[in-house]
């Protein structure tokens, strides 16, 4: 089983829609570095720019000092392809919900060669699920 305390933690997530991006932002927030990746091109450059005004309210509000939102900024990492995320602890995939999409088998490609890695799928109006490393279903 996974260490979730020990030191140098890494998530990856795919899929960079509102959900994917809230993960990855509190992932970011909770000090971890945090891998995003999405098969939309530009997709994870806007949810970093979304990520990056959302910290921005929070700072001119005074619930988050401009330090700690660069720091959260700075954890995020953007990935373009699943072999990227071969270090990450945990595995989180926030994609799109077609049936097509989630039948993609990059994501459990990257669950399997992930030593103790924990990987979930996460769908709406659903509790996120581990994967095993057979699956190959949405």
């Amino acid at each position: 089983m996974i260490d979730l305390t020990r030191e140098g933690l890494t998530v990856a997530v795919f899929g960079a829609g509102t959900m994917g991006r809230g993960i990855a932002q509190v992932c970011a927030q909770a000090g971890l570095t945090t891998l995003l990746a999405d098969a939309r091109d530009g997709a994870v450059a806007e949810a970093i720019g979304q990520i990056d005004k959302a910290l921005g309210n929070q700072v001119a509000k005074g619930r988050m000092s401009e330090a700690d939102m660069r720091d959260t900024l700075a954890r995020l990492k953007p990935i373009a392809s699943p072999a990227e995320a071969a270090s990450a602890g945990i595995v989180i995939e926030a994609i799109i919900e077609t049936l097509e999409a989630k039948r993609v088998r990059e994501f459990t490609d990257v669950a399997r060669p992930v030593d103790d890695a924990i990987a979930f799928r996460v769908r709406r109006n659903a509790e996120p699920r581990p994967i095993d490393a057979d699956d190959a279903g949405a």
